[in-house]
């Protein structure tokens, strides 16, 4: 570490000095001029870019998250052990840190844009541990390969530089960019968990809440000029301890006088890193084992820390005092910039006022398309929900209201929904409740022949079309006709089920039932999302779809023929069946249809499904008296129903 380039003779901590001192003890000789060259090496070659054990703002960085928010520390301030024996593991030095209340807390700290192409090196006093990351974000990419994972579990200075950055193609970067430094713990990285192997990150690693870290303060130098220890902690052995002649006497005086000051709150940095330096020495007892009433405090600390829910996230734009203007991109093509572009609203809108110098102009963007000036907004939006609910919009063109999409088919309706949404506080639930209960929504979905003559497209809305279940619902009905759904709400996401494991891209395979969840747990990937889901028109996580495809293939009909899941939940179903027994075939059948149907199964169709459970115990062998226990007669049954038309679409 930069703060341990001790000169010749001159230890860096109490242990040094009493290994040294049992041989051949530092002199005042030694000690001051070597401290005096490091205190004028300082003086010239330092320059403090942000000091954090002051409290108040620090100009042009920010922190976030709850750790940092509330994590300004005084010098000498403890963190509690949340494992082990010991009650202790730091003392810090003024500054912020995650995790001074726990190292479950969520922090983040980064800095003003810097030039790469005028790299600057500085160096940062600080703490950090449990994968908590620091790296250079480029240009607001989301996912940066530099991240590395330090672990400094002690205050030390740690050198960086900001500059010089390898590019695509393994050349230096000579394109203009704006570069930000960044500390961050696990639930505020976004590129946390990494690929598999990057940084030594395990699987334990990842499921671990815990992520800490901290600054005291971060200084700019010239490359290879990193800060000096100045040593003014052991300034007292060459002063006022000088006539000790007992070095050992001489260290612990000067250790006691230490732990004295911090008793009375008077503790300084040199204080915080001496005690610091003879706590991980093991010299000051904090041992559990020697103070019950310590135990017991510690004890329900690590309770009342065990029950903190880390921060939970979402990506978001940040809106940050210091908007700039952008360089086009020539052809989209992000190497070859173009001329600057003054930052403003869309031109389609009036100017009303400039933007003021930092200002992003997203604010004000965001105001006008809430605005109820906005002709657009609530039409959308309106629109959308009309066709979540009756499988087209009153614009056909759900994601497109512009000069390419089609007029509406009422559009008075429109402005009247609109209007109405707008007035009832821009209420998705009072929308869908007004839809519902009109009488467009209880039509039948049988369509008059007249009527099909003068609207075949149905722009009129004279019936109700059939529509196939979503994707979602689709799996969603698989699991709670199989009674195999679990409804809790909330909690982790599953893996999806995958044929093959991809861990360098993260892709692990998950229960082939999801675990009974609801497809609204599955965990999404932009790399492969669940297949199941795909076959079924889920569309594609990497961008918002307003209206989806809906296809027929042969793909779907295998899917919902061979795939191990549907089998799965079949087998399901036919377990719960024998497992509750019956009185007849018919019974049980007329059960099935109306259970997956939710309707009363018709004289015709019942002894329909307990001809195929006859055939199907013909073809495997099981005797008539067996039927109702065999599981894998159900089973087929079970999986006939899943097929059926009228289970798949919604009339």
């Amino acid at each position: 570490p930069a703060d341990q380039q001790a000169g010749p003779g001159v230890p860096a901590t109490v242990s040094d000095f009493w290994k040294r001192a049992r041989v051949n003890p530092v002199t005042v000789e030694q000690f001051r001029p070597e401290q005096q060259r490091r205190i004028e090496a300082n003086a010239a070659n330092l320059k403090v870019l942000a000091d954090f054990s002051r409290g108040d703002a620090v100009p042009g960085w920010r922190w976030d998250g709850f750790g940092m928010r509330h994590g300004l520390a005084v010098d000498g301030e403890l963190v509690v052990a949340e494992e082990g024996e010991r009650a202790i593991v730091q003392l810090l030095p003024a500054g912020r840190y995650s995790h001074l209340w726990s190292a479950r807390l969520a922090g983040l700290l980064q800095g003003p844009a810097m030039d790469p192409l005028q790299p600057i090196t500085f160096s940062l006093l600080g703490v950090a541990g449990k994968f908590a990351s620091q790296t250079f974000v480029v240009d607001r990419a989301l996912n940066p390969e530099r991240m590395q994972f330090p672990s400094r579990p002690q205050p030390v200075w740690s050198t960086v530089t900001a500059g010089q950055f390898d590019s695509l193609e393994g050349t230096v970067d000579a394109l203009p960019r704006r570069v930000y430094f960044e500390l961050a713990t696990k639930s505020l990285n976004n590129y946390f968990p990494p690929r598999v192997g990057y940084g030594g990150v395990n699987e334990a690693e990842c499921a671990d809440e815990r992520s800490w870290f901290g600054v005291s303060r971060i200084v700019q130098h010239p490359p290879g000029h990193p800060p000096l220890d100045e040593l003014r902690r052991f300034e007292p052995l060459f002063n006022q301890l000088s006539e000790e002649s007992d070095w050992l006497r001489r260290l612990t005086l000067l250790v006691q006088a230490a732990v004295q000051r911090w008793q009375s709150g008077a503790c300084s940095s040199e204080d915080a890193l001496l005690l610091n330096d003879v706590l991980q020495a093991g010299l000051l007892p904090v041992d559990l084992a020697g103070d019950p009433e310590t135990a017991r405090l510690v004890s329900l600390w690590r309770e009342t820390a065990a029950k903190l829910q880390s921060d939970r996230t979402v990506g978001s734009i940040a809106e940050w005092p210091e908007g700039q203007d952008e360089r086009v991109a020539i052809r989209g093509v992000y190497t070859e910039q173009g001329d600057t572009v003054p930052r403003g609203l869309l031109r389609m809108f009036p100017e009303d006022e400039s933007l003021e110098p930092g200002d992003s102009g997203r604010l004000r963007w965001a105001r006008r398309i809430a605005s109820e000036q906005n002709p657009l907004l609530a039409r959308v939006w309106v629109n959308r929900v009309w066709h979540y609910l009756f499988g087209a919009g009153l614009v056909r063109t759900t994601d497109d209201f512009g000069h390419l999409g089609e007029q509406p088919s009422h559009p008075e309706l429109l402005d009247y929904l609109a209007v109405q949404f707008m007035q009832d506080g821009w209420s998705t639930k009072r929308l869908i409740r007004r839809l519902v209960l009109s009488a467009v929504w209880q039509q039948s979905s049988v369509a008059n022949s007249r009527a099909l003559d003068v609207d075949p497209e149905n722009r009129l809305w004279h019936y109700r079309p059939l529509r196939r279940l979503e994707a979602e619902a689709l799996r969603d009905s698989l699991l709670a006709v199989s009674g195999r759904l679990d409804g809790a709400m909330y909690g982790p996401t599953i893996e999806p089920w995958r044929a093959a494991e991809d861990a360098s891209k993260r892709l692990f395979r998950g229960p082939l039932d999801g675990a009974g969840r609801r497809s609204l747990y599955l965990e999404m990937t932009l790399m492969e999302p669940p297949r199941f889901l795909a076959l079924f028109n889920q569309p594609l996580p990497k961008q918002t779809t307003g209206r989806r495809d809906v296809t027929t293939t042969a793909d779907q009909a295998l899917a919902l023929l061979n795939d191990p899941f549907v089998a799965e939940l079949a087998g399901h179903w036919s377990r719960e069946l024998v497992r509750d027994g019956g009185v007849s075939a018919e019974a049980r059948a007329a059960a099935m249809l109306q259970r997956a149907l939710s309707r009363p199964a018709s004289a015709s169709e019942v002894p329909g499904l307990v001809q195929l459970v006859q055939q199907s115990a013909r073809l495997r062998g099981v005797e008539p008296s067996a039927v109702m226990s065999s599981e894998a007669v159900w089973a087929d049954a079970a999986h006939a129903v899943f097929n059926l038309k009228e289970f798949l679409y919604v009339p």
